[in-house]
């Protein structure tokens, strides 16, 4: 099973990883040094030394259990995640193997699973400790940007006031800041040339993990809001708010459920023309593929090796007259406008 998959929204192409609610699994009594605020940190990953050749038996053995807290968290979040869609009216029929979002548990959960399978292409304990110190001033500097642009929600807290379409754009912007070195221009050096295939995957990594953080804060918090107010309208909260509120419900792939009821509220307000259709059949397609294994609008997409390929279509020779009947192009156009914007490289 990957880790990971890459998926197509928004802007462009989007890595999304699926968190779920926390169950009854317990977390790694050795790993609580590393939990800061309920968040897994991975500190001087010394906890992953049993992953590479030359580990000793308790490393080796530590290593084991991490990885079998791993599983056990899948399978708990599958089982969660299954039963709030029951009662949404909704159930997956593809297997977990098949989906391109996996669900996963609570952050010290999901901030471990990214890295318990150890980087891919790296073989050696002084190869991987080598890239930590190189790398690490690169992730920081990205990270910080990420912050100082979640920092900006604190500068409306003045009047004591919601501020909801102030705190929905600037959640946006974070979104989408911590999402576009995924899209691309992680994979270059600082000169510009192609990073190693190490260098990448190390990046993403530690790129996704806090991702899936701030998908999971949003997720939180835009339920809330919709609980309380249903869904901004184009009329009520304007054309670029109500796309703000539409990112955060498009990567809540934490919660498949969620996802589901804003559909459903999308789709009555669509018919009306008080959604954007082009983000309606982005949340179409995203919860499509989630429970079915296939999408209706062909806008998900995966990127191998600088290819553009849409992820399985229901009845892929109409996909451009069901765009054409929301009045969006065809899904040639976009992959082209993707390649333009340099997504996919």
């Amino acid at each position: 099973m990957k880790r990971w998959s890459v998926v197509s929204a928004a802007a462009g192409l989007l890595m999304t990883f699926s968190l779920a609610k926390a169950g009854s699994v317990s977390f790694p009594s050795e790993l609580q040094s590393y939990v800061h605020d309920g968040h897994f940190e991975v500190g001087d990953f010394a906890w992953m030394r049993g992953a590479f050749p030359g580990a000793n038996d308790e490393q080796k053995k530590r290593w084991e259990h991490l990885q079998a807290y791993s599983t056990a968290c899948l399978k708990e979040a599958t089982k969660q995640e299954t039963e709030a869609l029951l009662r949404e009216g909704e159930k997956v029929s593809v297997s977990l193997e098949e989906r391109p979002y996996i669900p996963y548990a609570d952050e010290k959960c999901s901030g471990l699973w990214f890295w318990s399978s150890s980087p891919q292409n790296v073989k050696t304990w002084p190869e991987f400790k080598t890239l930590v110190t190189e790398e690490s001033p690169v992730i920081r500097a990205y990270l910080t940007a990420v912050e100082e642009t979640q920092k900006a929600e604190n500068l409306i807290d003045v009047d004591g006031k919601e501020h909801e379409s102030e705190r929905l754009l600037i959640r946006g912007v974070t979104d989408q800041t911590i999402r576009r070195p995924l899209m691309n221009g992680l994979d270059l050096t600082g000169e510009g040339h192609p990073a190693s295939v190490q260098v990448n995957e190390f990046r993403t990594m530690f790129l996704a993990e806090r991702m899936e953080e701030i998908d999971h804060a949003n997720t939180r918090w835009l339920q809330k809001i919709v609980a309380s107010k249903s869904w901004p309208t184009l009329t009520q909260a304007g054309s670029v708010t109500s796309k703000a509120a539409w990112l955060l419900v498009q990567h809540a792939d934490d919660d498949i459920a969620f996802q589901a009821r804003a559909l459903k509220l999308m789709t009555q307000l669509a018919k009306k023309g008080e959604v954007n259709q082009s983000n309606y059949a982005l949340l179409t397609d995203r919860v499509s593929i989630a429970l079915t294994g296939h999408q209706i609008y062909g806008s998900q997409m995966s990127c191998t090796k600088g290819r553009l390929i849409p992820l399985p279509i229901e009845q892929p020779t109409d996909v451009n007259q069901r765009r054409h009947a929301l009045g969006i192009g065809t899904i040639e156009q976009k992959i082209s406008e993707m390649k333009e914007a340099g997504i996919c490289r």
